[in-house]
């Protein structure tokens, strides 16, 4: 299998999330408001411009603020802290709130990738040195990337699964080609992260205790994901699956994926 450089599976992860769009709640007795969802965003987005500013200059210094540091230690766990996410679907209205929390979750994220290789944080620069350089970052930040993955995958999860309730409870809601746009831009920014994730998990600069801690939000996405995407979409991601069971030997993890390949493979239904 030709593997997906790093760098670009990284970026790519950041990037996922779907553009931010307005939508209808739910019927009231199907819609649950999260005050606290809205309340972690907001945090979350003050938090993000807040280390912005403290990482200004590290994609060529290389020194990225650390989440060890006491100064960076609570911007990051309010933007990472996936306790803080709605274990429940919430309602429609609420995806601006899961789009900018997801924003900044890519601001932190995409700081730890990029530290050192010179990019800013929008380019997506490619080659060996580049490459060399995330792996190098993937033993230096390990926490703080690990936590960046989990924290896309998990409100990535909670999107998807709110606009399935949103089907349940309306099955013609789709049919409206606003909403059907919406529906399509979802779809398609889930299973990139799916995807994203998976060809992370393949490379050689993790390691497989790292490997395997991204596994549970992964498999909740991959729940999700598995009944939202169409039959081709999701022959490609258990493909995916596969290639990545392939090129490790850890039993935990090859169970993991091959849980993940089964999901998948039972679709939408």
């Amino acid at each position: 299998m030709r593997r997906i450089p790093l760098i670009v599976a990284m970026l790519v992860l950041g990037g996922c999330n779907p553009p931010r769009q307005e939508a209808p709640p739910l019927p009231p007795a199907a819609a649950v408001a999260s005050p606290a969802l809205a309340a972690a965003s907001g945090a979350a987005h003050q938090a993000a411009a807040r280390f912005a500013v403290l990482a200004e200059g590290s994609s060529r210094s290389g020194q990225a603020p650390l989440a060890a540091d006491p100064a960076v230690g609570p911007l990051v766990d309010a933007v990472f802290d996936t306790a803080a996410v709605p274990t429940q679907p919430v309602a429609l209205s609420q995806l601006p709130d899961i789009e900018d929390w997801l924003s900044s979750v890519a601001t932190v994220g995409r700081t730890y990738v990029l530290a050192g290789t010179g990019a800013a944080r929008d380019d997506d620069p490619t080659g060996p040195a580049v490459a060399a350089q995330v792996d190098r970052n993937f033993a230096a930040y390990a926490p703080e990337l690990g936590r960046y993955v989990d924290a896309q995958n998990a409100l990535m999860a909670l999107e998807a699964s709110s606009m399935l309730r949103q089907l349940a409870a309306d099955p013609g809601w789709a049919r409206d080609p606003g909403h059907a746009t919406g529906l399509a831009a979802l779809r398609t920014g889930v299973s990139g992260g799916v995807g994203a994730t998976l060809a992370i998990l393949a490379q050689p600069g993790p390691t497989d205790a790292w490997r395997r801690g991204r596994m549970p939000y992964l498999l909740a996405l991959t729940t999700q994901v598995a009944q939202l995407d169409d039959a081709a979409g999701l022959a490609a991601l258990r493909a995916r699956a596969q290639a990545t069971y392939n090129t490790t030997d850890d039993a935990t993890l090859k169970a993991d994926l091959q849980e993940m390949a089964r999901t998948l493979g039972r679709g939408r239904g």
